[in-house]
């Protein structure tokens, strides 16, 4: 898109190279709507406990049913959100990673947080596509470990993601239990942002929508928007993941909270200072 002479080089990132790890394309899903209600899902975390599970069910694991604490923070390449939730005496941290302009890294829907490990890595490379104002076309890759028991079978072959994509379900069962594809396209084939009543739990899709602003403005301008490689690296690092970790409780439940969200953030600057897929 754009100009041929200011193509940027085709990105390696370094979830595409882990070792132990391989790439299936998934399916491609035509969406009703404009792109950026399904791109900015991707920093909406809170609706991981609504939608896919106190809403519809656990469509994932029931751990995603607690609201977790939330932060976020600005990546050289776009930004991530950094979730936290209690699970006995461990913190679970999750980080789904927004790379400009339209593409999302997704981390494990299996996590429960209860076995502890270190930064695991994204499940998903997806592309959102615009055909037009309108319509949508939704891409990806999957990342798939060579051990079997480690990726769920569905996910290495290639089935669609319960509660996200579109399928031949009845209005009844879409309205009994809902999932991504549901809410984006019932906000309109474009949503009217001034409709709106933003929360603070809504932080992420306002930064991101920031993020996009920032680069309009930068390419009106003459200059380059954010995310744009201009340097062919060999390899370039993402933070998409999940992590588990032992934090026993604090005394109280204010200040669990803020250990835990604390602790979530500290752990995702440590990741951006040496990015652990770099290894």
């Amino acid at each position: 898109m754009g100009p041929p002479d200011k193509k940027p080089p085709f990105p390696v990132f370094d979830s595409w190279v882990r070792p132990g790890y391989h790439i299936v394309a998934g399916p491609r899903y035509d969406y009703s709507c404009n792109w950026l209600q399904i791109a900015e899902n991707a920093q909406d975390p809170v609706h991981t406990a609504f939608l896919h599970t106190i809403v519809s069910g656990a469509q994932f694991t029931e751990e995603f049913g607690v609201v977790p604490e939330l932060d976020y923070i600005e990546t050289p390449l776009g930004l991530a959100y950094v979730a936290t939730r209690r699970v006995g005496d461990n913190m679970w941290l999750r980080m789904v990673d927004s790379v400009l302009p339209n593409l999302m890294m997704v981390s494990p829907v299996w996590e429960d947080g209860k076995e502890i490990h270190p930064f695991d890595g994204p499940m998903m490379s997806r592309w959102i596509v615009p055909r037009d104002d309108r319509t949508t076309l939704q891409v990806e890759f999957r990342h798939v470990s060579d051990e079997q028991e480690v990726t769920p079978h569905w996910w290495a072959n290639r089935v669609g993601m319960p509660g996200q994509m579109p399928d031949n379900r009845t209005y009844e069962q879409r309205q009994r239990g809902p999932g991504d594809f549901d809410a984006q396209i019932a906000q309109r084939p474009i949503a009217v942002h001034g409709l709106e009543h933003l929360a603070t739990s809504d932080r992420g899709v306002i930064l991101f929508r920031r993020q996009l602003r920032r680069g309009i403005r930068a390419v009106r301008e003459g200059r380059e928007p954010d995310g744009l490689l201009k340097q062919s690296a060999p390899v370039i690092p993402t933070y998409a993941n999940d992590t588990v970790i032992r934090l026993p409780e604090a005394d109280t439940l204010r200040e669990d909270k803020l250990l835990m969200k604390e602790t979530g953030l500290r752990l995702a600057k440590e990741y951006l200072k040496n990015p652990p897929l770099m290894d």
